[in-house]
């Protein structure tokens, strides 16, 4: 149940909240809220200002305020960066660039890698295999005595 107080439905601000500020209170249902909301505002879009605009012709007025806080705000944003920090970040880009392709190609070169790795034993393993030979053993100059 949301909490609307007399103040609000009238339109009336500026004093404290809270329970003991002395405005009465009114309960209202959740399904009833978003109508009372529509009527609060179009209560509040017709009542007068100080400057005695009222309605559409204050309703045109906000939005155009907006509209220039917006463009002032994104205005602002375009030069958040500056040009020499722009030209900073465009080299680091393309320094980014090249070592994500020196990674790339470093990985496709792991399965080589591997596979000279493997030749690589193989042949160490018919080395050890012809260096033990029994034939060795028997030659005038082994191949042990050279290496």
């Amino acid at each position: 149940v949301a909490r609307i107080t007399q103040e609000d439905r009238l339109g009336v601000s500026g004093s404290s909240g809270g329970e003991g500020s002395g405005r009465a209170a009114v309960l209202v249902h959740p399904d009833d809220v978003v109508k009372r909301l529509k009527a609060f505002v179009e209560v509040e879009s017709t009542a007068p200002t100080r400057s005695g605009i009222t309605g559409p012709a204050r309703a045109a007025g906000i939005m155009r305020r907006q509209a220039e806080l917006e463009q002032e705000f994104w205005t602002r944003m375009t030069h958040v960066i500056s040009d020499k920090g722009t030209r900073v970040w465009v080299a680091l880009e393309k320094q980014l660039d090249k070592y994500l392709e020196l990674l790339q190609q470093r990985s496709s070169s792991l399965g080589e890698v591997d596979s000279l790795q493997h030749q690589n034993r193989e042949l160490r393993a018919l080395l050890n295999q012809y260096l033990s030979s029994r034939i060795n053993s028997e030659l005038v100059v082994p191949p042990t005595v050279l290496i």
